[in-house]
């Protein structure tokens, strides 16, 4: 059944890094709202960065201070541990705690297996609790397993994903230093998306959620 919706919501996941300027000044430049789940250990030395996506329109949300499996998936207080840790530095800098976050690998990562048992389970369901929700994502053109010189083919596949008409889009994808053609891909999609009526805007708390079947 088609939804023809059409606001889509991106996502960048483990910035900041020296690429997030150039997705602001794109998504300035295209009159677009992203959602950036940040790394606290990414931030800094780029405080200033943060404020900018704040001051524009964007949302920021938590992703983790330590993006270390075997560290956050220990225990469900280790995981919380780390995960306010970033979330107090995000406040500190914008004024304002975000209530959305993403799990590192998604809610339906296996990794966790090797470090807890039924921890995403726990995790997913403590989210409310700490004034959270969670967001995974139903686009993912796998930007950080592929050669990002594909342009075309991570574009392709964009597009793809856009033109499958989900009830709520999120596009995942990377804010990371060894991906550099990802702005170019991002700038690419969005001059496509809009000219066909597409609007790209920020997640909040009140935007209905993507979960993915949890697996652990």
């Amino acid at each position: 059944m088609k939804m023809n919706n059409k606001t889509i919501y991106l996502t960048l996941d483990d910035g900041p890094s020296s690429h997030t300027e150039q997705f602001l000044d794109i998504l300035k430049k295209y009159h677009s709202y992203a959602t950036f789940f940040v790394v606290g250990e990414m931030i800094e030395g780029r405080e200033d960065i943060i404020r900018r996506i704040a001051d524009e329109g964007h949302s920021i949300g938590v992703h983790a201070f330590q993006h270390e499996y075997d560290i956050i998936y220990r225990s469900t207080n280790t995981f919380w541990d780390d995960n306010l840790r970033a979330r107090n530095l995000i406040k500190q800098i914008t004024g304002k705690a975000p209530k959305i976050m993403r799990f590192p690998g998604g809610s339906s990562n296996t990794v966790s297996r090797h470090y807890c048992n039924k921890i995403m389970t726990k995790l997913a369901e403590q989210t409310k609790s700490y004034g959270y929700v969670y967001y995974d994502w139903n686009i993912h053109p796998y930007d950080t397993s592929v050669d990002n010189h594909k342009v075309q083919e991570l574009y392709d596949m964009l597009m793809d994903g856009i033109h499958s008409d989900f009830k709520t889009p999120i596009i995942l994808m990377h804010d990371m230093e060894r991906l550099k053609n990802n702005p170019l891909i991002i700038e690419k999609m969005l001059d496509t998306a809009i000219s066909e009526g597409y609007v790209f805007k920020a997640l909040d708390e009140n935007v209905e959620p993507v979960h993915h079947r949890i697996a652990n």
